[in-house]
């Protein structure tokens, strides 16, 4: 079983998708971090936020470490935003163990 540093470690966790090097980081949208360019994600994980009104849509590092998060009223928007972002990543969501 996969160990999972927080938040994704916590019961909101619905899915994760492991972006592999034949998922293209579309260029579609740009992660910023204190002005920064983020580097593209490692993995991807969808989670339900604690109040249940909604969804983040996590960008993670190779640790599964977060580094970037969008917000999205539904879960079918948060997986719509990561296939805008990693084209193909909808085939390779699996829910955690």
């Amino acid at each position: 079983m996969r160990r999972l540093p927080p938040p994704l470690n916590g019961p909101g966790l619905i899915l994760l998708a492991d972006v592999t090097s034949d998922i293209p980081r579309s260029g579609k949208t740009i992660h910023r971090i204190s002005g920064q360019v983020a580097a593209p994600a490692a993995g991807l994980a969808i989670y339900r936020s604690d109040d249940g009104n909604g969804y983040y849509l996590f960008g993670c590092d190779s640790e599964w470490e977060v580094v970037t998060d969008t917000w999205h009223p539904t879960i079918e928007e948060a997986k719509s935003q990561a296939e805008f972002e990693y084209p193909g990543i909808a085939e390779h969501w699996y829910k955690p163990a």
